[in-house]
């Protein structure tokens, strides 16, 4: 291990030029895949907030019994995907409306308010064609009992087309910045490699084994490539509280996620730093005819 240790030195001493260059690609990918990475789930949580507010409210006819109102909320509450289901009776809803349009009381016996079965669906079930299809459906079966079924049609679109297009634009950034990444370090790495090409055949030609050969510019990698990645999440950890004075929204990406999403591409690059370091070796074995 000391010989490893000891050409490593040598390496970072000799090869200065090498050593900077992995970092900085290190430092950038890991930067890049990041703060990709926080954006997009960040984002994605917050239609999911904006999805938790909707509410749908079927309006009772007037004429319509409490005993009816029951029936709907005991059918709505069987559906797994419902979150809340509520009456709102006369009474209530004339709470409601006064304190938010501050209006007299004595309105109260003039307007008949109707009873109103309100109720919150699962937020992965906040979109256009189920909620009609859950109102269409409750319609069609208390015709006599309903007035009309209100949701906020509008919000509820802008949310599937955010959603929509994070999928897309999202899920092919995603692929497109892993595939940068690789591609990424294996230009810094295979630059190191064919530097290093000559000394491999050397400890080939002394009988040194292909992971014995490789070993000391796995290393030189390796650590050139975690300097990288530290300075890149150290960097983008003090930049994240200015970053939520801004955009607060971003703070539902926990430290956690940010680590366990390093652990990967670190996971990653190891992997394949030891593969195209290992290949390399026992290519030079192969030349030298002792492989």
């Amino acid at each position: 291990m000391w010989f490893h240790v000891a050409v490593v030195w040598n390496l970072f001493r000799s090869r200065t030029s090498s050593a900077a260059r992995m970092m900085i690609v290190a430092f950038i990918a890991a930067l890049w895949c990041v703060g990709g990475f926080v954006w997009t789930l960040a984002t994605w949580r917050d239609l999911d907030r904006q999805a938790a507010d909707v509410r749908v409210e079927i309006v009772m006819k007037i004429s319509a019994s409490e005993l009816a109102a029951k029936s709907i909320v005991r059918d709505l509450r069987r559906m797994p995907s419902m979150r809340e289901v509520t009456i709102i009776y006369p009474q209530q809803m004339w709470q409601e409306f006064s304190s938010e349009l501050s209006v007299s009381e004595e309105l109260q016996a003039v307007v008949m308010l109707p009873t109103i079965v309100r109720f919150r669906p699962a937020v992965a079930n906040v979109n256009g064609k189920w909620l009609s299809m859950v109102g269409n459906s409750i319609s069609s079966m208390y015709t006599l009992d309903i007035e009309k079924v209100i949701w906020p049609a509008d919000y509820v679109n802008m949310i599937d087309a955010r959603r929509m297009d994070i999928t897309m634009f999202g899920g092919a950034a995603g692929i497109l910045s892993l595939f940068v990444f690789l591609i990424a370090l294996q230009y810094a790495f295979r630059a190191e490699l064919l530097l290093a090409a000559r000394d491999l055949k050397v400890m080939s030609s002394l009988g040194a084994s292909p992971f014995w050969s490789a070993a000391p510019h796995f290393m030189f990698g390796l650590t050139c490539g975690a300097v990288g990645f530290a300075f890149a999440i150290g960097g983008f950890l003090i930049v994240r509280p200015y970053l939520l004075g801004g955009a607060a929204w971003l703070s539902t990406v926990t430290l956690v996620e940010i680590l366990a999403l390093t652990a990967v591409l670190s996971g990653i690059g190891v992997i394949f730093a030891f593969i195209q370091s290992l290949t390399s070796a026992r290519k030079s074995y192969r030349l030298r005819g002792t492989y």
